[in-house]
């Protein structure tokens, strides 16, 4: 569990999430991104399922991802 708490950021379009390689075991699995607005309880989840490898030399493994956010009934990003 990771929580961060940031002041009003506008609409959220995009996610990126990166490892910097420090300490012991610096690679990460992330199963599914939680967002919520502490203020209005708005949620959001982003299914990931994906490791994070810091040195990999793997095709697809990389030390970050994106992902683009959206909510119901809102029209995606082009």
């Amino acid at each position: 569990l990771v929580q961060c708490h940031f002041k009003d950021i506008g609409e959220l379009l995009k996610l990126r999430i990166e490892i910097d390689g420090n300490g012991n075991a610096p690679d990460y699995f992330i199963d599914y991104i939680e967002l919520r607005d502490l203020d209005t309880q708005d949620r959001c989840v982003v299914m990931c399922g994906k490791w994070l490898k810091w040195k990999s030399t793997q095709k697809g493994e990389q030390p970050f991802r994106e992902f683009l956010t959206f909510r119901l009934g809102a029209e995606p990003l082009p």
